[in-house]
Order: C-alpha cells, then structure tokens, then sequence
C-alpha cells in the first residue's frame, strides 16, 4: 500500500484523469448542472486552493465540489478506495511541497501542441482553484486590496468569467498574467498560512461570544480597554508587510524577485517562531505534525519496545485476537463481524482484568459490535493489513505472520498504530460531528501529554489547550439547548483523543476520580510507554 504522502506517479495521474472524465454518462443530460471537476488539471488548482485557503477543511465539504451534479457511480469498494487514496495522496503532496519547499511548487497546467509549437493552457486548473476558493468564499476576503492583487492572474482564466477571451489583452500581456499564477499562488499559500498562525489569542477560544467594543474590558483578561490591548495587536502577515515597508524605505528592492525572497525569508522566520497557543510548537513543526506524521524526522522520532507495548490494551486483545485466528481462521459471520461465541468469552475475560467498563455495551454483548474495543482491533488490524477475510474466515496476512515470527509485538504495534492514526475513522459510531482535526492533531495530543502529563490533569485541561490551538473546531460543533459548542468539543476530544486513542494504545492513563454525577470525572496523565514510544525534538 502506498504512502498517504507519496506523490503520484505518471500512471497514477494518467488513471485518474480517465476516471475524472468517464465517471459521466457521454448520454447524460448536462443542461443547468455542474459537470464538477473533469480533469487532474483543475482537481490540482481545486486542491491547491483549499490547502492554501484560510480555513481547514473536511472531505466532505470539499469532494461534492469534486463530483458537481455527476457522482461516480462506484463498480465496487476497491474502486472508492483507490480513487480516496489517490486523492488523499495528492493533497498531501500539494500541502507538503508547499510548506517545505514552496519554490519548487508548480501548478499542475496543461500542454497543447499544435503545429510543433507548445501552448500551456492555465485555465482548467484556475477554474479549480476558484471552486476551491468558493468553498469559503467570505473567509477568503475577496474585497482586500492582498487577495485583489493575488488572486487577479488565476480569476483572469476562471472559464466563467473568461476576460481573456475578450481580445481586450496582448499576446504579451497574457503571457504575463500566466506567469503570474505561479508565484502568486505561494503566496497566497504564505499568506493564509502566516493568518491561520496568529487566528486565536493565547487563552481558550470562545464560541458566539458577544462582539467586544473598543472600550470594553479586553477579553485577554489583562484589566486594559480592548483598543489598548489586543485590538491593536498586529497579526503576522500585517507584521511581515510592516517590515517590508520599513525595508523598502532604507533601501528600495531593485526588483520584484528580490522583494518577493526577502518577503520570504520573513514567512520562514516567522513560521519557525514557537506560539503560546501550540504550546511552544511554531508553525513549521505543527505542519509537521499535521501533514507528515510518520516522515518528520527533524520534528519527532518512534521507538518500539515490545516489552512495553504488550501490556498495551489494543495488543491485548490484538494478541488473543491473532491466537484465536491460528492457523485454522475464526468463521466471519453474515453481518461480516467475528463469531459471537468468541466475543463473548474475550468479553468475559476482561470484565475480570480490567474494569474498564466503556469498552462494552451497556445491554450485554449480543455481537462483535457491543465490544468496542475488539470491534475498532479487528477494523484497524484488517487496515493495517494483519488480518483478511478469506473464504469466509478471518485469516492472518503473510504480513501479520512474518511480523510474528521476526520483529514480535513491536512493529505489529506500531503497525496499528499508524492504521489507527491514518486509515481508521475516530468518528465512527460515536454520534458526534466528523471534526476530523481531532484525529489529525493526534501528535499534538501526544505532545501536551509529554509537555503537561507527569501529573494527573482534569480532562478539559486537554480539551482547553487543544481549542486554542484550533479554535475552527468549534465551528464543526452546534450550540444545544443543553450544552455549548465548547462543552460538546471538549467532550468529544476527550473521548477520541485521549480515551480511545492515547489510552487505548497505552499512551496516557485515565483514571475515574468520581463515581458521582461530575462535569469532569476523570484524571489524565502520561504513560511510561510515551517518553518510550516517541520523542518530539
């Protein structure tokens, strides 16, 4: 299975360009609908635009963007697959390159050869790129002199409103606005970067709060009229534009070039700068942590040791898991689940190990599905590609046995462990909304138990620093009549991050601390195992 960060290859692209096309009926009608996106060209500007924009944002909000009115009628799981991998793998190339070497970032333009002579054809991938832009059309700050500027070259050759064709430009002049979109398009990137850096101010967001008057007391709480305090307050990208005024007024640039490399220079000094709200953490290394987990190695590293990792409750059941398979496979069941039988003794097993009772059902195990914690092992041991449906069995993977036989539990561990991270879905089955920022900040949930966990912590202390450093997850929340959008995010962290991930793979202890009716009941800490298993630099 390829990396999620690897970029695709010739052929990859080549297939995917196909599928882009013939996912629509050559009979259908397209009269008043949306094709979608119709080529690699414009799927590269639409993703370019939502990773350099100035929100975050789900696949679910972007892919119907993708589709238009023509969703791909699937042949079968494989093909949906192959296509999500394909386009996960792509965003993160995009997103990496654009981080680590924006330099080298060039857009994804189209080649036409007509009578030996080559024409670059820019319009397919700005028509992407403006439906990426439309996804957050009011964040995006349209009316700006910045986005006015930066965004004039690409909107030139959107195909909707198509000025170009206009005979109103030069040869030259077009060439010119082509070799525009290039540059401008890092900068774009640069800029929503530097803003998303500086969105929150270093206490815990708050949702729908009352706007703030110039002389109202500032919500930092530091006792000052907000005028005098946070209001006035420059954001990064106001700083850096400061500074190259200042620059400009003692030595004017001799050139465009030599601007926009000083302009970057500064975006990079800035995001090296550690933040109060990353706790420390600057900008480059939570991109890090964020888009390239398990290939960072200037920013963490992992160490397995098997002998730590055993007593770990997913190897737990994963291990009694793997010896009830054995050679001879576990029946699958028609709804696809392992055999009740089975579940219903590893159940028993456990309720007198550990009386960690969250992991089962309230009404008893009537199937794999009421064992939460045997249910998500077994998902994530078959996305890990340990175990297999076979003949209607479960069977272990030539992989899973050779991991067995010559590397033991350890790597077998960190095998599920990037499953859990990267393949698995936290939301599942929990009833909360998607809000997938919580499962892509797991090294950041990670980092705050490393940085604050050698003593016990109420759970909100997590949830608390984990809204500051991405107050848009709020936004992901509804406000109820019975909880703020603030109290379900929390809650919903605590489960996923902390419980289900970090306790579950033996990277944090909870500890109930009241059995009574509590807001926050439960204690945090590190493990022994974290400063084992990871180590962030």
């Amino acid at each position: 299975m390829n990396n999620i960060f690897e970029p695709l290859n010739d052929d990859e692209l080549i297939w995917l360009d196909d599928f882009l096309l013939e996912r629509i009926d050559r009979d259908a009608d397209f009269k008043g609908k949306d094709e979608g996106v119709l080529s690699v060209a414009e799927l590269d500007g639409l993703m370019t635009a939502v990773v350099s924009g100035p929100v975050m944002m789900q696949p679910s909000r972007w892919l119907p963007q993708v589709w238009g009115d023509f969703p791909p009628a699937w042949q079968d799981e494989q093909q949906f697959q192959t296509v999500m991998s394909l386009f996960m793998r792509h965003m993160n190339s995009i997103a990496t390159l654009l981080m680590e070497q924006p330099g080298d970032f060039e857009p994804m333009f189209e080649e036409c050869i007509v009578k030996s002579e080559t024409y670059t054809i820019v319009d397919d991938w700005c028509e992407g790129y403006m439906r990426g832009v439309a996804l957050a059309l009011e964040q995006w700050e349209m009316d700006t002199i910045e986005m006015k500027v930066l965004l004039a070259p690409i909107k030139a050759f959107q195909i909707e409103e198509s000025p170009i064709t206009d005979d109103k430009f030069s040869e030259q002049e077009i060439n010119n606005l082509q070799k525009a979109i290039t540059p401008n398009a890092r900068e774009i990137h640069a800029y929503w970067l530097a803003r998303r850096a500086t969105h929150s101010p270093n206490t815990t967001f708050r949702h729908n709060q009352p706007k703030v008057g110039r002389n109202d007391p500032c919500p930092c709480g530091s006792g000052k009229k907000y005028k005098q305090c946070c209001l006035g307050q420059k954001g990064v990208a106001q700083s850096i534009i400061g500074e190259i005024t200042e620059a400009a007024e003692e030595q004017p640039f001799s050139s465009l070039e030599e601007l926009n490399d000083f302009a970057q220079q500064q975006t990079q000094q800035r995001n090296q700068k550690a933040l109060d709200e990353f706790c420390g953490l600057s900008p480059g290394q939570m991109y890090h942590l964020l888009y390239t987990p398990f290939s960072s190695p200037q920013t963490l590293s992992f160490t397995v040791d098997s002998e730590l990792t055993r007593d770990t409750r997913i190897m737990r059941v994963f291990i009694q898991l793997v010896e009830a398979i054995g050679e001879s496979g576990l029946k699958v069941t028609a709804t696809g689940n392992l055999p009740l039988k089975f579940c219903k003794a590893m159940a028993e097993q456990f309720r007198q190990e550990d009386d960690h009772t969250r992991l089962f059902s309230l009404g008893g195990i009537r199937s794999e599905t009421d064992f939460e914690a045997l249910h998500c092992t077994r998902l994530v041991a078959q996305l890990a590609g340990l175990i297999r449906k076979y003949r209607g069995k479960f069977v272990l993977t030539r992989k899973c046995r050779e991991m067995l036989a010559t590397q033991g539990t350890g790597q077998l561990y960190f095998e599920l462990f990037k499953a859990y991270t990267t393949k698995f879905n936290w939301g599942y089955r929990d009833g909360y909304p998607e809000a997938h920022i919580i499962q892509q900040s797991f090294l950041f949930t990670l980092f705050l138990l490393t940085s604050f966990g050698e003593t016990e912590q109420p759970q909100r202390f997590y949830a608390d620093k984990f809204l500051t450093a991405f107050p848009m997850a709020l936004d992901m929340f509804p406000e109820t009549t019975y909880s703020t959008a603030e109290d379900t995010a929390g809650h919903c962290y605590f489960i996923r991050a902390l419980e289900r991930f970090a306790a579950f793979f033996g990277l944090a202890e909870v500890e109930l601390k009241a059995r009574k009716m509590s807001l926050e009941p439960y204690l945090v800490r590190k493990s022994k195992l974290l400063d084992c298993f990871v180590v962030f630099k």
